[in-house]
């Protein structure tokens, strides 16, 4: 557990990373890859520093999965090692066919495009076509100015629902009628 280590490591000025590299390489910008990293070659590794490496990783949400490994080198000294799952484009073939599948039996189609020109741009789209429950999801979101800290988000949401209350609504009053949602929202975020 290498956060774990570091809480009793950095005391002792330890350890000292050599070199960042990355196995396999991610299809990401170096430069954005760089930016996400807090921890600088020929540094000492913080636990502050770690933490916020995984943070500003998450940011890019392009990346399920990943782990760190420390590998020693003579001198006292580590190359800190990246091994990434990386989420690009459509995907696999299998992940695209249960990207749809998942949705027929709420009669929802799912689009998402990860990864977009190797910047963590990401497109994720749903629509359902369920007639007494329609939906048409959509947001684009990206790294603001290319730096993993900080993450833009936009999106646009469409509803159009009609809810029968009558077989969970319990009062002794007579139902005045169904739910009937209609809602168009559309919005920004900024997350840091």
């Amino acid at each position: 557990n290498l956060e774990a280590a570091l809480k009793y490591w950095n005391p002792s000025h330890k350890p000292v990373v050599d070199q960042i590299a990355s196995s396999p390489q991610p299809r990401l910008k170096a430069d954005i890859l760089d930016r996400a990293f807090a921890v600088a070659p020929a540094s000492q590794l913080l636990l502050e520093d770690f933490r916020n490496t995984q943070v500003w990783l998450e940011h890019l949400r392009i990346f399920p999965s990943y782990r760190f490994e420390l590998r020693p080198k003579p001198g006292e000294q580590f190359d800190l090692l990246f091994h990434p799952i990386v989420k690009n484009g459509w995907g696999k073939k299998s992940d695209r066919i249960f990207s749809i599948l998942r949705g027929i039996p709420s009669l929802t189609v799912g689009m998402d495009l990860f990864n977009l020109k190797g910047q963590a741009i990401n497109l994720e789209s749903r629509v359902r076509f369920d007639a007494q429950k329609r939906r048409a999801f959509s947001e684009i979101s990206a790294p603001i100015g290319g730096r993993p800290p900080w993450r833009g988000r936009f999106y646009v949401d469409a509803r159009k629902e009609n809810w029968d209350l009558s077989r969970s609504y319990q009062r002794v009053a007579p139902l005045p009628g169904d739910l009937r949602l209609r809602r168009l929202a559309a919005g920004f975020e900024l997350n840091n």
